[in-house]
Protein backbone atom coordinates (compact mmCIF):
# COMPACT_ATOMS: atom_id res chain seq x y z
CA UNK A 1 0.00 0.00 0.00
CA UNK A 2 0.94 3.60 -0.54
CA UNK A 3 0.41 5.95 2.41
CA UNK A 4 -0.56 9.54 1.69
CA UNK A 5 0.31 12.67 3.67
CA UNK A 6 -1.18 16.15 3.62
CA UNK A 7 -0.06 19.50 4.98
CA UNK A 8 -3.36 19.90 6.85
CA UNK A 9 -5.05 17.39 9.18
CA UNK A 10 -8.16 17.07 7.05
CA UNK A 11 -9.16 14.06 4.97
CA UNK A 12 -9.21 15.79 1.58
CA UNK A 13 -7.54 13.82 -1.17
CA UNK A 14 -6.77 16.97 -3.12
CA UNK A 15 -4.39 18.15 -0.36
CA UNK A 16 -1.99 15.19 -0.57
CA UNK A 17 1.59 16.36 -0.96
CA UNK A 18 3.70 13.32 -0.01
CA UNK A 19 3.64 9.53 -0.29
CA UNK A 20 5.31 6.57 1.41
CA UNK A 21 5.44 2.85 0.70
CA UNK A 22 5.70 0.66 3.79
CA UNK A 23 8.35 2.05 6.11
CA UNK A 24 10.33 3.61 3.27
CA UNK A 25 11.14 7.29 2.88
CA UNK A 26 8.41 9.92 2.60
CA UNK A 27 8.67 11.49 -0.85
CA UNK A 28 6.90 14.36 -2.63
CA UNK A 29 3.89 13.28 -4.68
CA UNK A 30 5.15 13.34 -8.28
CA UNK A 31 4.63 11.11 -11.30
CA UNK A 32 8.20 9.90 -11.08
CA UNK A 33 8.10 9.05 -7.37
CA UNK A 34 4.74 7.33 -7.66
CA UNK A 35 5.88 5.29 -10.68
CA UNK A 36 8.93 4.08 -8.76
CA UNK A 37 6.87 3.28 -5.66
CA UNK A 38 4.11 1.31 -7.39
CA UNK A 39 5.22 -2.05 -8.72
CA UNK A 40 2.30 -3.00 -10.93
CA UNK A 41 1.42 -4.33 -14.34
CA UNK A 42 -2.13 -2.95 -14.17
CA UNK A 43 -2.50 -0.92 -17.39
CA UNK A 44 -5.21 1.25 -15.84
CA UNK A 45 -2.89 2.40 -13.03
CA UNK A 46 -0.09 3.11 -15.51
CA UNK A 47 -2.49 5.13 -17.68
CA UNK A 48 -3.74 7.14 -14.68
CA UNK A 49 -0.18 8.03 -13.67
CA UNK A 50 0.70 9.03 -17.25
CA UNK A 51 -2.34 11.33 -17.34
CA UNK A 52 -1.35 12.91 -14.02
CA UNK A 53 -4.30 11.43 -12.12
CA UNK A 54 -2.08 10.40 -9.24
CA UNK A 55 -4.71 10.25 -6.50
CA UNK A 56 -6.93 7.95 -8.59
CA UNK A 57 -3.91 5.74 -9.32
CA UNK A 58 -3.14 5.47 -5.59
CA UNK A 59 -6.75 4.62 -4.77
CA UNK A 60 -6.84 1.86 -7.40
CA UNK A 61 -3.46 0.48 -6.31
CA UNK A 62 -4.43 0.40 -2.64
CA UNK A 63 -7.65 -1.50 -3.40
CA UNK A 64 -5.69 -4.50 -4.65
Amino acid sequence: KVNCYSYIPEDYLSDIIAIQSGDGPILPLTKENLSLMMVTDDPQIIKLIDKGKLIQAIMRYNQK
